[in-house]
């Protein structure tokens, strides 16, 4: 039963990022802080910060080949 509201809730998040928020940041510069990482995969820029400093800066695909902070949080996140 868990899976099954997860899997609704990650699907309703899904498209409400769709509806709302990707037309809202198409085209303009906007600053998006996130937990979720799925949230700014599609940014031209992620800025990785740990305490407080710029560990990682690039876009989803080299964060994610070069591995380090960001590449660990976003495979976390793909099994939760």
């Amino acid at each position: 039963m868990l899976t099954i509201i997860f899997n609704i809730m990650h699907k309703l998040f899904s498209l409400v990022q769709f509806i709302i928020v990707a037309p809202i940041l198409h085209n303009q510069t906007s600053v998006v802080i996130a937990h979720r990482l799925s949230t700014v995969q599609n940014a031209n820029e992620i800025i990785v910060l740990n305490a407080g400093e710029i560990v990682q800066r690039y876009n989803h695909h080299v964060l994610n080949a070069t591995g380090g902070i960001y590449k660990k949080l976003f495979e976390m996140q793909l099994f939760k």
